[in-house]
């Protein structure tokens, strides 16, 4: 058996992990996280040559489609 497999069933067979267990005792940290999205409509695109050489524009967050998110793994 290689080392990487070996090493695989250590960690994950041998020593009963389960990924439903947080991993820390006594968690308690406060934990901020900041995520960016970026999704190019096909909606939205055109020449800058023939609107004066403008290649980007800001719009308001209810002018333009927005995915549904959703937050999986929320304590």
């Amino acid at each position: 058996m290689d080392a990487i497999k070996r090493l695989r069933k250590d960690l994950f067979t041998n020593r009963g992990y389960d990924p439903m267990i947080i991993p820390v005792k006594n968690w308690s940290h406060t934990l901020n996280v900041a995520v960016t999205f970026n999704l190019d409509d096909q909606h939205l695109t055109w020449k800058p040559e023939d609107y004066g050489g403008i290649g980007a524009i800001r719009v308001k967050p209810e002018e333009v489609f927005k995915p549904d998110i959703m937050l999986y793994n929320a304590a």
